[in-house]
């Protein structure tokens, strides 16, 4: 599958907002990565790229979805910061609740149920009130 037939440009448009919103509202980022392959060794591979993305700052508070269409699999990786403030279940949940919406290929609506539960806990732990938005990325996508 491919970008496109993943999301479309209106979904990857309405994700950006949505994400922009929220960190005006927060210390922290929310960015999403969607790869053809990730392979076997996901939580290896999910930190690189949490780390190519200068997502490691002071607060460790900054979240990234990890999308490998090939092989099926959805991961968040929350950063240290963020992950103490949280119940080991968060992560599980909301992986669940976006691939619930995935199997009835609603890709676009399950990636934004799960940034909204995430919004809610970094605005709750990591709360901040930004007036300019960001002009950064948020969405990356790997071939």
């Amino acid at each position: 599958m491919r970008l496109k037939e993943f999301l479309k440009d209106e979904e990857i448009t309405l994700l950006n907002s949505t994400i922009k919103s929220i960190e005006k509202r927060t210390k922290s980022k929310i960015r999403i990565y969607i790869t053809e392959k990730i392979g076997r060794y996901e939580l290896k591979k999910a930190r690189e790229i949490f780390v190519s993305l200068n997502l490691r700052n002071e607060l460790k508070n900054n979240v990234i979805f990890i999308i490998s269409l090939k092989d099926k699999k959805i991961g968040i990786l929350g950063d240290d910061g963020i992950a103490e403030k949280v119940n080991e279940g968060f992560w599980l949940n909301t992986v669940n609740a976006v691939a619930e919406k995935f199997k009835s290929h609603e890709f676009a609506i399950g990636l934004i149920g799960g940034i909204n539960l995430v919004a809610e806990k970094v605005i709750e732990f990591f709360p901040d009130e930004k007036e300019e938005n960001s002009l950064e990325q948020i969405i990356f996508y790997e071939k």
